[in-house]
């Protein structure tokens, strides 16, 4: 709701002003008043109105020079002058100086108020949303700040872009954006709880599908009653919470959401949160090299187009994230790193990937992240030039790529496809130019080389990976497809790329 002043030395006009229109049905409530410029320039110093309403003619201080003062003082009010037939040159001045109109006192109506206010409605929602453009940078540095590279809080204290709300309290609101009932619940609370406070403003920042409101209020209008608030999504809040300690109140309000989250509690009604130690405390000492590990474990497995131990290793990193109560953003970073990783390695164009951006559960998360993994990989595999004219072998290829780590024998392999041996064995070698076991053997190869120079596994390690289970004929494979044995290959690979060692 928007605040006005009223300027006015002559008090009936002030009363008149006041009963010709049901201002808070407009949108605007009083919040002071003032028979000269003097007064008035206190009251806007001390109010920070949006809207002053002043008379041009009044004792001590005139209505243009009120204006000119409170311009130098820095206030962003708009100014609506109340003037006389014979007053223009004064009017002239005062629209120089930034004035957003004027009323003419004898045609004063509650027609002639009415188009006014919507016009300054109109004004300052503009007004408000250039600012709210201007804040989102440092909102997204704030962010960068919790859960980013930045360890610096931007300023705001001192000269900051939120200086003008010292002496305000904020309430912050995060909300799960990606959930079904969120959209369309969200302007009907707000403008229920607008009603009840005069001085507020509304910042909305939206990042990873977490969407967070935060509701700038004076102190002196009074505390947040702690009541629950209706919002129909996994959401949660702070109250009252200073601009001093707004890194730690929005640090808490998006912990609070963990326990929808996680899928331990279900938050669709959200109820305040203090700024406790242990509000504060909770999921901040997860373990981030067991992540790195794993995340790095998954993309390699994914490389190695081997789709059983990738998905095995986002499942464990899901599962490790709820085991710890990973901070929810820094999962979704997570997921969304892997979704573009699978992409790139594929060499594929990256998608829009909203899915992982808006899921609204660590559950439905780790199951868009597989079903990306699974599309990417088969698209990869698909279009893979070493595919023949002959579906049956197209299968077979298939198979061994996803399965080239296990025990793969020929009869085994007609048995599954329901053919001869012996056919299987003179079709595959005439379409693929090799036999099944030595395709078999390039393939481990190829694999185990890859394993060899990208991790610390152990040459015997690689080789139980690829398929072999025998180290000395791993060596004399590897030997007979490389020219050298695996340690040499390892050594060689440390040698070049001493960052991955």
């Amino acid at each position: 709701m928007w605040t006005v002043i009223l300027v006015e030395d002559e008090s009936y006009v002030r009363e008149a002003l006041k009963e010709l229109i049901p201002w808070e049905e407009q949108g605007f409530r009083i919040v002071g008043e003032a028979d000269n410029g003097a007064d008035a320039l206190e009251l806007v110093c001390q109010h920070q109105p949006d809207l002053v309403i002043t008379d041009i003619i009044m004792p001590y201080m005139d209505g243009v020079e009120l204006l000119r003062q409170a311009r130098e003082q820095h206030a962003e009010a708009r100014f609506v002058m109340l003037t006389c037939m014979n007053e223009f040159d004064y009017v002239k001045q005062a629209l120089e100086y930034g004035a957003s109109g004027y009323m003419l006192k004898l045609s004063l109506s509650e027609e002639t108020m009415q188009e006014m206010l919507v016009k300054l409605n109109k004004e300052l929602r503009q007004q408000e949303e250039q600012r709210r453009l201007r804040l989102q940078p440092w909102y997204a540095q704030l962010w960068s700040s919790l859960y980013g590279d930045s360890s610096d809080v931007p300023p705001g204290q001192t000269g900051g872009p939120l200086s003008r709300f010292h002496g305000w309290d904020c309430m912050i609101l995060a909300v799960l954006e990606g959930h079904d009932d969120f959209h369309g619940q969200l302007d009907e609370t707000w403008a229920r709880l607008f009603r009840k406070v005069a001085r507020s403003r509304l910042h909305r920042f939206s990042t990873l599908g977490i969407t967070t409101y935060f509701c700038w209020h004076r102190r002196e209008e009074g505390r947040w009653k702690p009541e629950p608030l209706p919002i129909g999504a996994p959401c949660s809040y702070m109250a009252d919470v200073s601009m001093e300690r707004l890194a730690e109140g929005w640090r808490a309000a998006l912990q609070a959401l963990a326990g929808a989250w996680y899928g331990i509690s279900r938050t669709d009604s959200a109820k305040p949160y203090s700024l406790t130690a242990a509000s504060l405390a909770h999921g901040a000492a997860y373990s981030k090299p067991s992540f790195w590990m794993l995340e790095k474990e998954a993309a390699l497995h994914f490389e190695l187009r081997n789709e059983a131990l990738c998905r095995q290793d986002v499942e464990a990193l899901f599962a490790l994230a709820a085991r710890e109560r990973a901070p929810l953003p820094l999962v979704k970073e997570m997921a969304l790193r892997l979704g573009v990783q699978f992409y790139r390695v594929a060499e594929q164009k990256v998608p829009p990937l909203p899915e992982l951006v808006e899921a609204s559960s660590h559950e439905v998360l780790c199951q868009a992240v597989l079903t990306r993994m699974k599309k990417c990989l088969d698209d990869w595999v698909n279009r893979d030039d070493g595919y023949t004219d002959h579906s049956t072998i197209n299968r077979i290829i298939d198979f061994i790529k996803t399965q080239y780590y296990k025990d793969i024998a020929v009869k085994d392999v007609a048995a599954m496809m329901n053919i001869d041996e012996n056919y299987l064995t003179k079709l595959f070698k005439k379409k693929t130019g090799t036999s099944m076991i030595h395709y078999v053997q390039k393939l481990r190869i190829e694999h185990a080389k890859a394993f060899l120079a990208k991790t610390d596994l152990t040459v015997s390690e690689v080789a139980e990976r690829v398929g072999f289970f025998n180290d000395n004929y791993f060596c004399k494979i590897f030997k007979r497809y490389t020219g050298e044995s695996p340690g040499a290959y390892k050594r060689k690979a440390a040698a070049n790329n001493p960052d991955l060692f």
